[in-house]
């Protein structure tokens, strides 16, 4: 069976990385993945 990890949710924070995501997509005109998108998102899963 499987086990479920409890998680806690806060939507201040969400708001808060969402804002950080706005703003790193908005100071970009062209995205790479590897370079522009992914650095992003291991940065805030630490």
């Amino acid at each position: 069976m499987k086990n479920f990890e409890e998680i806690n949710f806060d939507i201040a924070i969400c708001r808060q990385e969402l804002n950080e995501l706005k703003q790193h997509l908005d100071n970009k005109t062209e995205l790479k993945e590897r370079k522009d998108v992914l650095p992003f998102f291991q940065k805030t899963q630490g």
